[in-house]
């Protein structure tokens, strides 16, 4: 599966909260907390 970067804009509520989900998954960058979520609402709803 190919990778492509993509650039997004969020608030600052928007990243505290990401921060507080990064630190209970004890995951390591904020991208990689939101790969994760991306990936379980992916996986948990087939289209």
């Amino acid at each position: 599966m190919a990778m492509k970067k993509v650039m997004v804009s969020m608030t600052e509520a928007m990243i505290t909260a990401l921060e507080k989900d990064r630190q209970r998954r004890k995951l390591d960058s904020i991208p990689e907390t939101i790969r994760v979520i991306l990936s379980n609402y992916i996986a948990s709803n087939p289209a």
